[in-house]
């Protein structure tokens, strides 16, 4: 992953809206979200774990505690 004061917020910006993009209209995290209280969200998740974490656990964790419902599987309806 690239590095840079302001690679990763732009990486989990665009993260978060894929995911947005790839769930459809089951929910839409990054409708009105508040950038300060994402990134709040991450620091603490960062400091949650114990050594080095590929930002991108980071990210999934982000997703699991914003939207529990679908984190795990965030299929089309009428896939499964």
């Amino acid at each position: 992953m690239p590095t840079g004061t302001r690679i990763p917020s732009a990486w989990l910006i665009g993260f978060l809206e894929g995911y947005d993009w790839g769930c459809g209209e089951k929910k839409r995290l990054t409708d009105g979200f508040d950038l300060h209280a994402i990134f709040e969200r991450v620091d603490r998740i960062c400091k949650s774990r114990a050594g080095e974490t590929p930002f991108f656990m980071v990210a999934l964790d982000l997703i699991k505690e914003l939207d529990p419902e679908h984190s795990e599987v965030c299929a089309p309806p009428g896939s499964g």
